[in-house]
């Protein structure tokens, strides 16, 4: 086909909507021309509104092709089809309306909002129906639909199948989304997308939905926006019955780590209360902290090749009283005693990173199971001595 041939036109004048596609076959074609006699390129799909013959040949497809020059013509670079359905829509929307006892403006323009597709009145209350069969992209028809807002009281968007942007976008922002499309048996149809899937669409001829002061209503509406609000209910009860299983855990968790805590302290103090009753006094109280004492870092650095100890070492249970976070400055005060020194200041078992007190009842325990003893040999400090009973190895 030639650039200036169209398969589309219309028949009732230079602006008109009466949209009409030339058949493939001649003799339908024949038939079109002989009932209308003059088409147009209409100005309302792009056109120049010049007329336009049919042209019904025995070689070429039948055809139109503008009467004149018309190099300046937008339809001869461009497919009019999208154009000319477009119009087709309107007229069917507007066919539609009528048949409701209401009377559409097709192309209603606007003082700064530009052209609505159709303009009616529903008991007063004014309304757009804008067709929109191509994807303007997200920005774009946010912005086309606030101007209209600003301007009628109810906007209803109809999304082709080629505008799925804008049809998710307005289905996001508004919980659903009608879209519009034809049938091969029942015409027009308008659906119901409420999950952005077209396989999810539930589709109803026009003639079977009407027009309402809230907007354009389907036999399948309802049903659809119930759907999800059950939908998003069951959601919702799942995810507060997940929150409410982690509460519960966290609640376990706290009061498991609240009966062991308790489980330490009461350890802790009936083994203040033993040593207290079985220990030397004495021995507590030289463990005195000193300037320049060793910390656990201290002790770890100078000494890194020695096995840490682990709960599963004879005759240390005495440590796993303690609470977790004094193990290891615990493990090496006892290693002081029982590996690396057999004599010292009492001093020397203090360790910054212990409180007194602990590193206090360490050295009480080890007393009373035999790894140190107080040296009696009359130096100025009070000294310790290694204990018959220290443990060999870890």
């Amino acid at each position: 086909m030639a650039s200036n041939d169209l398969r589309h036109a219309v028949t009732d004048g230079p602006t008109g909507t009466a949209g009409v596609v030339a058949p493939p076959a001649h003799d339908a074609a024949a038939r079109l021309r002989a009932e209308h006699r003059m088409f147009w390129c209409t100005t309302q799909a792009g056109g120049c509104g010049g007329v336009l013959d049919l042209h019904v040949g025995k070689v070429r497809i039948p055809h139109f092709q503008h009467r004149r020059d018309a190099s300046a013509c937008a339809l001869t670079t461009r497919d009019a089809g999208p154009s000319y359905a477009h119009l087709a829509y309107q007229r069917e929307l507007a066919a539609w309306l009528a048949g409701q006892g209401y009377e559409a403006t097709i192309e209603h323009r606007f003082d700064d909002a530009g052209r609505a597709d159709l303009h009616v009145l529903v008991e007063g209350v004014a309304h757009t129906l804008e067709v929109q069969l191509t994807d303007i992209g997200a920005h774009t028809w946010k912005d086309r639909d606030a101007r209209y807002r600003a301007q009628v009281d109810r906007v209803t968007w109809l999304h082709g199948p080629a505008s799925r942007t804008t049809a998710t976008t307005e289905r996001v922002e508004r919980d659903y989304a009608l879209r519009i499309g034809r049938d091969a048996d029942s015409g027009v149809r308008v659906g119901v997308d409420t999950i952005g899937d077209d396989g999810a669409t539930v589709w109803a001829p026009l003639r079977e939905c009407r027009i309402t002061p809230a907007g354009v209503w389907t036999p399948h509406l309802e049903t659809a926006l119930r759907e999800l609000a059950e939908t998003r209910a069951e959601e919702a009860r799942r995810r507060a019955a997940e929150e409410a299983e982690r509460a519960r855990r966290a609640a376990q968790e706290a009061a498991r780590r609240a009966d062991l805590e308790r489980e330490q302290q009461e350890a802790r103090a009936r083994r203040a209360a033993s040593q207290a009753q079985r220990a030397p006094a004495t021995a507590a109280a030289h463990v005195v902290p000193s300037p320049g004492m060793r910390t656990t870092a201290d002790w770890r650095r100078l000494h890194p090749d020695l096995p840490l100890w682990g709960p599963d070492h004879p005759g240390w249970a005495w440590l796993r009283e303690y609470p977790v976070e004094h193990h290891e400055a615990g493990m090496y005060l006892a290693i002081t005693v029982v590996r690396l020194y057999s004599r010292g200041g009492y001093s020397m078992l203090a360790n910054p990173d212990l409180p007194a007190e602990v590193a206090q009842a360490m050295v009480e325990d080890m007393t009373a199971a035999g790894w140190l003893q107080e040296d009696t040999r009359g130096a100025r400090e009070a000294m310790w001595v290694r204990g018959e009973r220290a443990p060999v190895g870890f």
